[in-house]
């Protein structure tokens, strides 16, 4: 039904941005295995690369399948996730038509429910193929503080291609502020949800000590 099928689409959205409704827990609103499907230009180190390698460990943990599209380079972070069995694929480098080619043929063939583009490029190639081959949810998030709104040919494309998507995510308030005051922006679509990371681990007295003497050691050998 359209009540049935509005319902499942909110649920895929909240297990692909790690959130839940009030008054119930993730793992007890989802209660089948949702196929997601990352977006990224490579898997090299970098912000959005840690996030998304994150999310599939997160993600895998409770029972999701998870899948990695990379556009230009694996990387060293995709090589890690591969020996961990999630699939990792690149389909670059090649021109941006010919990248959507293959990401629509390959979710033709995946069937995703959740198709996760990061930042521009991956969001200008991948949006359209994703809807086109039938994911219930695409969300696009832009990992940086977009510094230039206005930009046409940077900002404009990115909007264009993502009204093909049901979200897009800034991870924080400057950049949704941004990405609202863009060309061709869709402020509607916008939700900010803030990047995470575990804490450093505190030192003790005789811990920091040593870490000096490293970095001391470190310094001196350059």
């Amino acid at each position: 039904s359209r009540q049935g099928e509005e319902c499942a689409h909110g649920a895929v959205f909240r297990v692909q941005a790690g959130t839940s409704y009030r008054g119930g827990s993730l793992a007890e609103e989802m209660r089948f295995r949702v196929k997601i499907a990352h977006v990224i230009d490579s898997m090299d180190i970098g912000g959005a690369e840690v996030m998304v390698q994150s999310l599939c460990r997160l993600h895998r943990a409770q029972g999701h399948d998870v899948s990695v599209h990379c556009l230009y380079a694996c990387g060293v972070l995709g090589d890690a996730l591969r020996e961990e069995g999630i699939p990792v694929t690149t389909y670059g480098p090649a021109p941006y038509w010919r990248l959507s080619g293959r990401l629509f043929q390959a979710f033709r063939r995946l069937s995703p429910d959740a198709v996760h583009c990061h930042n521009v490029v991956a969001s200008a190639v991948g949006a359209v193929p994703a809807r086109l081959a039938g994911a219930r949810a695409v969300i696009c998030t832009r990992h940086g503080i977009v510094s230039k709104p206005r930009n046409l040919r940077r900002q404009g494309f990115f909007w264009l291609t993502a009204r093909c998507a049901d979200r897009v995510a800034a991870v924080c308030t400057k950049a949704q502020e941004n990405l609202a005051r863009a060309t061709f922006a869709q402020p509607e679509k916008l939700i900010t949800i803030w990047n995470g990371a575990s804490p450093a681990p505190i030192l003790n007295g005789a811990d920091t000590q040593d870490a000096d003497r490293k970095s001391t050691r470190l310094n001196s050998s350059h």
